[in-house]
């Protein structure tokens, strides 16, 4: 049986899903956990050092009135200390968790984008369901 989170009455309102903050895990450990659950490493930016782990998970790619296309679904970015791309073995700390619409964050080399206060999702709008298996996942990445 699969356990159940919810989100915090303290954590209603908020940007920042800080239950694993201050946690430490190897760099190689993090990178072997998150990738086999299906995150991709945020973007390269100065020193080829990266920061952040994200999963986009699309569940309805839709026509746009003004044309081109747009997605629905809900993803995740997992913000840590950093390391460098070629990940060594080190440790880092994880830090929040932020949440946002698939498709409003830019990826790649030397891209500076993120779910910053406006393209973040207040926890209480994340879904129920997607919410708790993030909790899951973030359980088993760092290894609680």
């Amino acid at each position: 049986e699969r356990p159940v989170y919810r989100i915090k009455d303290e954590e209603k309102g908020t940007l920042d899903l800080k239950r694993f903050n201050g946690r430490k895990i190897n760099a190689l450990t993090l990178m072997g956990r998150a990738t086999k659950l299906g995150w991709s490493k945020g973007s390269a930016q100065d020193a080829g050092m990266f920061y952040v782990f994200y999963r986009e998970d699309v569940t309805e790619k839709v026509k746009l009135s003004e044309g081109g296309f747009g997605l629905l679904g809900t993803a995740a970015e997992l913000h840590f200390s950093g390391c460098y791309i070629a990940v060594e073995n080190e440790e880092v700390t994880l830090e929040n968790v932020r949440f946002y619409t698939p498709g409003t964050i830019r990826h790649g080399s030397y891209v500076y984008d993120e779910a910053d206060n406006k393209k973040a999702i207040s926890l209480d709008k994340v879904p129920a369901r997607y919410f708790s298996e993030m909790i899951l996942q973030l359980e088993q990445i760092s290894g609680s």
